[in-house]
C-alpha cells in the first residue's frame, strides 16, 4: 500500500505519447465517481474530464476513441456489426 503512489507514477513516466485515464461511470444500477487519485491529478493540472460513447455508432467518422489493443478493437466492430 505504501508503494502505490509510486507505482502510479512510474506508469505514467513510462508513456511515450499520451496517458489516458479510463473508468466506470456506472456499474448499471448507481452513478460512480472517479477515485481520489483521479480527482488530484485534474485538480492539479486544472484537467476536465472528457466523456465518450460506450460504443460506436455505424454513422460515426471519428474512431479513435474506439481504437486501443487489436482484441478491444475488434470486438466494438463485432458489436458494430452487429446493430440493426
Amino acid at each position: 500500500m505504501a508503494q502505490e503512489p509510486f507505482l502510479m507514477y512510474s506508469a505514467m513516466m513510462s508513456t511515450q505519447r499520451r496517458l489516458v485515464w479510463l473508468y466506470a461511470t456506472s456499474d448499471g444500477d448507481k452513478e460512480q465517481e472517479a477515485s481520489t487519485y483521479i480527482n488530484r491529478l485534474t485538480q492539479q493540472f486544472d484537467l476536465k474530464a472528457q466523456h465518450f460513447l460506450a460504443l460506436p455508432t455505424p454513422e460515426l467518422t471519428e474512431l479513435d476513441q474506439f481504437v486501443g489493443s487489436p482484441a478491444s478493437t475488434l470486438a466494438h466492430l463485432v458489436m458494430v456489426n452487429r446493430l440493426p
